[in-house]
């Protein structure tokens, strides 16, 4: 009897290790992911798109996943600034791509609910654009600060 309840003991006690164990592993190897959320405003006739937040500062290994949330206008996110410095920081990328004759990353047009995202793997200060379809005066801008 004692055999059985050593056995029961032991295994209860390497569960609780195994479980411990591994929600460590989780939190120190968690990466930080930044949403910025895109959304638009109108005054009359005039669009504007607004950026919340417009200035983020994020540690390396982190990501920036860009998230519309425009009604009816498709939106850019282009990264014409510092592109050397972003080729070489950008590691993963979903929904950018280097624009064809320009150094820049960017994306196609977001509809409504889409999202892009990229991952900084080294300090640095990174300037985004973002514009709307057939509308070429509606821009912003943002900073991504990554330290």
């Amino acid at each position: 009897m004692n055999m059985k309840k050593f056995f029961i003991t032991s295994m209860g006690i390497l569960v609780m290790f195994s479980v411990v164990l591994f929600l460590v592993q989780g939190l120190v190897f968690a990466e930080t992911c930044q949403i910025v959320k895109i959304t638009a405003e109108k005054t009359g006739s005039v669009s504007r798109i607004v950026v919340t937040p417009d200035k983020i500062t994020v540690p390396p290994d982190s990501c920036v996943v860009f998230m519309n949330w425009v009604r009816k206008d498709k939106v850019r996110v282009s990264f014409r600034d510092n592109v050397k410095e972003c080729k070489l920081t950008a590691d993963t990328s979903a929904g950018f791509g280097l624009a064809v004759g320009e150094e820049c990353y960017l994306t196609d047009y977001l509809t409504r609910g889409k999202t892009a995202s990229m991952y900084f793997a080294n300090p640095g200060v990174y300037k985004y654009t973002l514009d709307m379809e057939g509308q070429p005066s509606v821009k912003t801008e943002g900073v991504i600060e990554v330290k």
